[in-house]
């Protein structure tokens, strides 16, 4: 039997902390490991920790239920922790927020965004926001897909997508830049959404229906009264002319069709009640004469002399306030609803004398036909005793004005005297108000 030899090496560190291996030579330590730990040693730690922590963990979550079951906000608290904030709208305003802003809005119309109704102010009317800041002309959207809807009869209904951020192609709102002076308005990032409450888009059976209740308030038309022959009256030139024969004068108003006259959208003004829509009316008011057997002398005369007017054309722009419940309904300032010549009365006193006689008017009577004419008193006040003083009595006919009596006269000096006829018509008038 051959003989053999055993050597036996022992296993132990090197100086270094590596092991060494079976020929005796000391391996190279992992630059990775901590010192004086072995692989068997990292794994054993590893799960001992990740072990330790679910059971930290368990123990949490365990608390937090039993807390939720008993505490309502708590539930609320661990409801955000496992699932996440809910969008909501961002509190500040600032520059990229998603802020959103709406025009062309009627007051019984009703906006949502997200199924929930909100009240903003109308963009393109900015005069309307009341002074305590109590309505924003904005709403901030929570990102990504918002839905507007918008409902206001008579017009179609409203629904489309508005992203936020505003994505191309995913946006079906009707989005319009801010005009030069909704631009002091628009802050950051926002976007402006034309809601499409307009006179433009009105339906043809709306629109027919608008005109014609609005034809309604407005349009008369006098029964023919007579210019006298050698009474004055005003022409379509702006002239004064003396009839020579007895005339017929028709006093009348008359919506016009057309841009401004016509029926047009109002941006900007505010009228006397924001609960209602306001519109403009195009309005031409005047005299026709004719001869006694029709044939027209003049048209479409003015009410007051050109120099007195404040446009070139013998068309006013009326304020029309508006609402609807299954038909229009519509209202006007009452200066409007006086009889006409009393209106063309102030009009021409207001031009002459630039409004400084018009708060001193006491009181206006018109004609049994208005286009006989209208008697105004004015009465001065007294400062020495705050009393009103005596009355002075002037005469408005044919587009002209007319001092009545003597005080008036010494007061309005310039003012021709009424003749003969027109002291006595205007003297009858007196006599039965006064």
């Amino acid at each position: 039997m051959d003989d053999f030899d055993i050597e036996v090496t022992r296993l132990r560190r090197g100086r270094d902390g590596a092991p060494p291996d079976a020929s005796g030579v000391t391996v190279a330590p992992d630059p990775r490991r901590p010192r004086g730990d072995s692989p068997l040693t990292d794994r054993r730690n590893t799960r001992t920790r990740l072990l330790g922590t679910l059971g930290a963990a368990c123990a949490l979550l365990i608390a937090l239920a039993v807390l939720a079951s008993t505490v309502p906000q708590a539930r609320d608290t661990l409801r955000g922790i496992v699932y996440g904030p809910t969008a909501t709208p961002t509190a500040t305003l600032g520059l990229g927020e998603p802020i959103v802003f709406f025009e062309h809005m009627v007051p019984w119309g009703t906006l949502k965004v997200n199924g929930t109704q909100v009240t903003v102010l109308d963009l393109a009317n900015p005069a309307f926001a009341p002074s305590d800041g109590s309505i924003s002309f904005t709403t901030i959207l929570p990102r990504g897909r918002n839905m507007i809807t918008y409902d206001a009869a008579p017009w179609p209904s409203l629904r489309c997508v508005l992203m936020v951020p505003i994505a191309a192609g995913k946006s079906t709102c009707p989005l319009v830049q801010p005009s030069q002076d909704q631009q002091t308005h628009v802050i950051g990032e926002s976007r402006l959404v034309d809601l499409g409450a307009t006179v433009d888009n009105l339906p043809p059976d709306a629109l027919a229906s608008l005109k014609s209740t609005v034809t309604h308030l407005f349009n008369e038309s006098s029964a023919p009264a007579t210019v006298q022959p050698g009474e004055q009256y005003l022409t379509a030139d702006g002239t004064t002319a003396t009839a020579q024969q007895p005339l017929l004068a028709t006093l009348y108003r008359k919506v016009l069709d057309g841009q401004c006259g016509g029926i047009c959208q109002v941006e900007g003004v505010s009228p006397a009640r924001i609960d209602l829509w306001p519109v403009i009316v195009g309005v031409e008011e005047g005299y026709t004469y004719t001869t006694t057997d029709g044939t027209v002398i003049a048209a479409n005369v003015p009410l007051v002399p050109q120099k007195l007017r404040q446009s070139s054309t013998p068309v006013d722009q009326y304020t029309v306030s508006l609402s609807w419940n299954a038909g229009w309904q519509a209202t006007v300032d009452e200066t409007y609803t006086t009889p006409l010549s009393c209106y063309a009365a102030t009009y021409w006193l207001n031009g002459a004398y630039g409004g400084t006689i018009v708060p001193q008017m006491t009181a206006q009577w018109a004609a049994a036909n208005p286009a006989d004419g209208c008697v105004t008193r004015v009465q001065l006040i007294d400062t020495a005793n705050q009393t009103q003083g005596p009355p002075m009595y002037l005469l408005y006919r044919f587009g002209q004005m007319f001092v009545v009596n003597q005080l008036a006269a010494s007061y309005f000096t310039g003012m021709p005297f009424a003749n003969a006829y027109a002291e006595a018509l205007a003297q009858q008038i007196i006599a039965q108000h006064a």
